[in-house]
C-alpha cells in the first residue's frame, strides 16, 4: 500500500514540476532588460520600495534556466525533483531575507515612501559564464541618514538573476572631517 502512495505522490509532484516550468517560461523571463545592470539596480530599489515580495519574481530565474545552469559534476546526475527542491529552497530563503529586511528597516524607522536612491556600487567577479555581482544600494531616508542594502546577482544564460543573498547592512557612517585649528 505504501508503494502505491509513494507512486501517486511522485506522479503528483512531477506534474507540479511540469506546471511550474510552464508558468515560469511564459515569456516573462525573456525580459531584455535583465542583461542591463543599471536596470537591475533601479528595479531592485523599486521592488524594495513597493513592499511587495511577488515583484521579485521578475528578477528570479525560471526553473528551466536554473535547471540548465546547475553544475551537477560534483553531485552526480540529480533528478528534476532534487533540482526543483533546491530551486524552491532558494526562493523560500529569498522570501525570508526579504521580510527580514523590511522588519529591520521598520525597526530602524525607515519609511520607504520617504526614501530615495542616493548611490550604488557594484562588486563584480567571476570568469566567463560564471560571473556574479554584489549590488550595494545606498538609500537616503528623509534626506538625512543613509542605509546600505546588498543583493547578489548571478549571470545565467547572459542575463542577471537575483540569488540567495539579500541583506540589510545598516546605517552608513560618514567619517566626519576634522576642522583645522589655527596654529598660534
Amino acid at each position: 500500500m505504501q508503494k502505491y502512495l509513494i507512486l501517486v505522490l511522485t506522479l503528483l509532484f512531477s506534474n507540479h514540476i511540469a506546471a511550474q516550468e510552464e508558468l515560469d517560461t511564459n515569456g516573462q523571463k525573456d525580459n531584455i532588460h535583465l542583461d542591463d545592470l543599471i536596470w537591475i539596480k533601479d528595479s531592485t530599489y523599486g521592488i524594495l520600495k513597493s513592499l511587495k515580495f511577488k515583484n521579485l519574481k521578475t528578477l528570479y530565474p525560471s526553473f528551466r534556466t536554473y535547471k540548465n545552469y546547475i553544475d551537477t559534476s560534483y553531485a552526480g546526475s540529480q533528478s528534476d525533483v532534487t533540482k526543483f527542491a533546491m530551486y524552491n529552497n532558494f526562493w523560500n530563503n529569498l522570501r525570508l531575507q526579504y521580510y527580514k529586511i523590511h522588519k529591520k528597516t521598520r525597526k530602524a524607522g525607515i519609511d520607504w515612501a520617504k526614501t530615495t536612491l542616493d548611490s550604488f556600487s557594484l562588486d563584480t567577479g567571476g570568469i566567463g559564464s560564471h560571473e556574479y555581482v554584489y549590488l550595494h544600494l545606498i538609500i537616503k531616508h528623509k534626506e538625512r541618514k543613509r542605509y546600505i542594502l546588498s543583493a547578489l546577482f548571478l549571470k545565467m544564460e547572459d542575463k542577471w538573476f537575483l540569488m540567495d543573498e539579500l541583506k540589510y547592512e545598516g546605517i552608513l557612517v560618514d567619517k566626519k572631517k576634522r576642522k583645522k585649528r589655527k596654529k598660534r
